[in-house]
């Protein structure tokens, strides 16, 4: 099961959603709603949108799992991607600053900031829950 899918299962239970409920809800086709669950695919950049907005601050938490899955497995262990958490301590032997991360790591965060800049819920998700920050 895919960072992804677990989170958009778990968010479906959290807000009592049936797929046929969020299909509707989001706009999002049943059929491929059952994909994601199913870790089969993951959305285009329209529907992740449509899904991080109909769980509202939720939604958060589903974009983040996204962006996981985006991490190639051999470079799992040297980055993580999750929420900020306010107080939370950087995790010893994991990258601090976004010069230090690996090349590929960039180029992947750096295509999902690209779309998600023409996006603005995206945008709001990743900039409230990345502990990120982009060279000018």
């Amino acid at each position: 099961m895919s960072y992804f899918s677990a989170a958009l299962d778990a968010l479906m239970r959290e807000n009592e959603f049936t797929q046929l409920g969020l299909s509707r809800h989001a706009g999002v086709h049943q059929g491929q709603l059952s994909q994601y669950l199913q870790g089969l695919r993951w959305p285009e950049a329209e529907g992740l949108e449509r899904l991080c907005t109909a769980f509202g601050a939720g939604g958060a938490s589903l974009l983040v799992a996204y962006l996981r899955d985006q991490v190639p497995e051999s470079l799992r262990d040297t980055v993580e991607i999750a929420p900020r958490q306010k107080g939370a301590k950087e995790k010893p032997g994991f990258v601090a600053t976004y010069e230090r991360l690996p090349r590929r790591i960039r180029e992947l965060l750096e295509d999902a900031a690209r779309e998600c800049e023409r996006r603005p819920a995206l945008v709001a998700a990743l900039e409230s829950t990345l502990a990120l920050t982009r060279p000018m």
